[in-house]
């Protein structure tokens, strides 16, 4: 069953030409533009609520976590926009990310980017790598995004 699950994505990969580099492309863009559309609501309910930031954050504590999500959402598809090229040429470093990035992503609920990393995972599933990379750096900024993305878990969860 899961073998024709796996084949059927691949399948579907391959007829819409999402290779690991379009995944990652696609990852990056949705990682920096999710976030500005976020920040132009942030600031369109503001004018419309005529409330100041610090009070509409006081008011709606989700909102600040939701803020917390969209700065390191945006800081992460920055950085990966300026190593792609590295990310690339390294697969071990590459399935790690977007390991980290599935579950980090779905646990803050943002399903587009986390299926996004899975369709990255699946597509270099067939390659026989392990998750080792070469990339120590980038590694430790997606542990350390899935960490913060863990503590915004706890924190929605602690708010409602």
């Amino acid at each position: 069953m899961i073998s024709k699950a796996k084949s059927f994505v691949i399948k579907f990969l391959d007829e819409a030409h999402l290779t690991a580099t379009r995944i990652l492309f696609t990852y990056i863009g949705a990682l920096i533009v999710i976030p500005l559309f976020f920040g132009a609501f942030i600031l369109f309910e503001k004018q419309l609520t005529k409330q100041g930031l610090k009070t509409m954050m006081a008011t709606t504590p989700l909102v600040t976590v939701d803020i917390i999500v969209t700065i390191t959402d945006f800081l992460l598809g920055y950085y990966l926009w300026l190593q792609k090229d590295k990310i690339l040429t390294d697969l071990g470093t590459y399935r790690f990310l977007m390991l980290c990035q599935v579950i980090s992503q779905a646990v803050v609920g943002n399903l587009f980017c986390a299926v996004l990393a899975m369709l990255g995972l699946v597509r270099t599933s067939g390659e026989n790598v392990c998750f080792k990379g070469k990339n120590k750096l980038l590694k430790s900024i997606a542990l350390t995004c899935l960490g913060a993305f863990c503590l915004c878990l706890m924190l929605i969860i602690y708010i409602k």
